[in-house]
């Protein structure tokens, strides 16, 4: 159940994220920097993260590997909203959080 859960709940959140047109590409890689901190910081982009929690150990976790599979599946269409997108995976054994 615990699986089904993780997937639904992904490939649902997933709409969220999808342009409503896939032909049109951001230019938010060449977006101007906005200051912050009185100058003593800027950005020029914003991010998404995608956060769950998974069990088990992160070396045997099934809840990960079923994660990861949705990832995999997923990974064409994010990385295909906008040119030059990274996307990171970040796994805490400690708090027992997957990121994207």
């Amino acid at each position: 159940i615990m699986k089904f859960t993780i997937l639904a709940t992904l490939a649902a959140s997933t709409a969220a994220f999808a342009p409503a047109n896939l032909s049109v590409r951001s230019t938010a890689l060449n977006a101007e920097s906005v200051p912050l901190a009185n100058g003593k910081m800027s950005f020029n982009r914003v991010c998404r993260e995608w956060r769950c929690k998974y069990e088990g150990d992160k070396a045997t976790s099934e809840s990960l590997e079923a994660i990861a599979a949705v990832v995999d599946d997923l990974l064409p269409t994010i990385k295909g909203i906008s040119d030059g997108i990274t996307v990171n995976r970040l796994v805490c054994g400690g708090c027992l959080d997957f990121k994207l």
